[in-house]
């Protein structure tokens, strides 16, 4: 006894711009010789509901997967960068530098802060468990980033030593600190429980 056997393809294209191909093979219910007997018309509508239902959940998984995962988490690394980047480019521009390069460095230091601060705030699973798997403090690193933003905006003078301390600082909360010696990285979690110990005591 013989049963044909063809292929359901289904097509499942998500807002990444990428296509899922599932195939699926089953028994053609044209050469089914059980689908005239009792319990051959209901095999063959289990498989008919089935064919419609793992596609639709693959594509779900996908939206899923494509929506509270991946884009947050891409949106994560490059914020990440993005800071990287800008404390290595402005942590030296101070009141004195030019009014442009003020403007920049404060409006840089600004937005990617906010950034990260939204980040933190917004406790999206996926960004809680890769910043706890990478070591990474995204509250922290904003932080960093509005004092290191003191410099161009003058209010309150940074010495060198508080400079390099708060870029020292955001490259420990972004796990960028492999360049640091144990010592810079000592002092860094030393200011870091003075600071939590000091708004434990003010609250």
């Amino acid at each position: 006894m013989c049963f044909e056997r063809f292929q359901f393809t289904a097509h499942c294209t998500f807002t990444g711009g990428f296509t899922i191909f599932v195939r699926l093979p089953f028994l053609s219910p044209a050469s089914n010789p059980i689908a005239g007997y009792q319990g051959g018309g209901a095999l063959g509508a289990r498989m008919e509901i089935g064919s419609l239902v793992i596609p639709a959940f693959v594509g779900v998984a996908g939206w899923f997967g494509t929506h509270f995962v991946a884009k947050p988490l891409l949106a994560v690394r490059e914020k990440r960068l993005e800071a990287l980047q800008i404390a290595e480019r402005y942590s030296s521009v101070s009141f004195a530098s030019s009014d442009e390069v003020r403007d920049r460095a404060l409006r840089a230091f600004n937005d990617t802060a906010s950034a990260l601060r939204a980040f933190s705030r917004e406790r999206s699973f996926a960004v809680q468990v890769w910043c706890r798997l990478f070591g990474y403090d995204l509250a922290l690193a904003s932080r960093c980033l509005l004092g290191l933003a003191e410099g161009p905006l003058g209010e309150y003078q940074l010495s060198s030593e508080q400079r390099t301390l708060t870029l020292n600082a955001l490259f420990v909360s972004l796990g960028a600190a492999h360049h640091l010696s144990r010592a810079e990285i000592e002092a860094v979690k030393v200011e870091i429980r003075k600071a939590v110990a000091s708004e434990k005591a003010i609250g």
